[in-house]
């Protein structure tokens, strides 16, 4: 198994990545994964909240156990881990956060999306690292090209003022192979396409253009289908209260691609919208967005695809 992780310094809402680097894990890490003890001395105490935070503000004097620093279980060691490690330190009877695994969703069979963990989205790393401020992040390409999270605070401020500009020059993992496109062309898809340049912080929210820490090869049938009703759900309840009602509200919002292996072609999208101000009473969803194309069958290894009654063929 591989585990990757980003040393970050976050100053202000500035988020500098320090360094990435890939390292086998053991047995014996995999292991201490919960026992908290970041600076591997056999206990938990606030020695480790204080060695993750030199650590984070990439004191290179500083090692850590990886699999004990990643709370969150994402293969990532960053801030969140470090608010969640507090946590635990200062309510020792939290439960265990909910870890979220692609392995776990069902295969596709009908349904755009698939609800994860009752629907409720856990933003406690968010709130605890950011508390009322605007805020929006876009994790770097990773060593295969690939995006990763996104989140933000969606508000009236981060909204686009202006028309969506171009984003063809952007060609996200995935999008070709061997030098030549992916993007099919179907009469039974909708705009003929079968892929768009999916924004994962769709372009309604926070008026990202060509952004390529921000563009998936997605199918049109996720991006019209699956992630577009929860898109516009965030965007008419942030409009509505502040338009109608004047009221400058919050949505804390967070999408994940996942992929399988070295997959450029992500198998789908985590999407979780909470509402700040009336702590999830107006938008609250924690799904997963196939991406898929009904009549299409795809090779999520290349990008290749083909229509379903020509499979045997290829």
């Amino acid at each position: 198994m591989k585990y990757s992780r980003t040393r970050v310094v976050f100053t202000a809402l500035t988020a500098a990545v320090c360094a990435v680097f890939a390292a086998d894990l053991s047995a014996a890490e995999a292991m201490a994964a919960t026992s908290y003890d970041v600076n591997q001395d056999g206990s938990f105490d606030a020695v480790d909240v204080v060695t993750l935070q030199k650590w984070l503000l990439c004191d290179d004097s500083v090692t850590i156990n990886n699999a004990a620093a990643d709370l969150n279980q994402d293969d990532v060691v960053d801030i969140f881990d470090l608010a969640l490690l507090k946590r635990q330190l200062l309510q020792p009877d939290t439960p265990e956060p909910y870890v979220f695994r692609l392995e776990d969703v069902p295969d596709y069979s009908g349904d755009a999306w698939y609800v994860i963990d009752d629907n409720t989205p856990d933003f406690t790393d968010l709130k605890e690292v950011y508390g009322d401020a605007v805020f929006e992040y876009y994790a770097p390409l990773d060593d295969l090209g690939r995006c990763g999270v996104t989140y933000a605070s969606i508000c009236q401020e981060l909204m686009p003022t202006e028309e969506r500009g171009e984003i063809g020059s952007v060609k996200p993992s995935g999008w070709t192979y061997e030098g030549k496109s992916n993007n099919n062309k179907y009469d039974f898809v909708s705009g003929k396409y079968v892929y768009n340049r999916c924004h994962l912080i769709g372009f309604q929210l926070a008026g990202e253009n060509a952004n390529t820490s921000n563009l998936i090869t997605g199918t049109r049938y996720l991006n019209i289908e699956g992630m577009l009703p929860f898109e516009d759900m965030v965007a008419d309840y942030v409009h509505e209260q502040n338009n109608v009602y004047k009221k400058d509200v919050h949505v804390y919002y967070r999408v994940t691609p996942y992929y399988n292996g070295d997959d450029p072609v992500a198998a789908g999208v985590r999407m979780e919208g909470w509402s700040v101000e009336d702590e999830g009473a107006s938008i609250c969803f924690d799904v997963f967005c196939y991406n898929v194309q009904p009549g299409v069958v795809i090779n999520y290894a290349t990008g290749q695809n083909w229509a379903e009654e020509s499979a045997e063929e290829n």
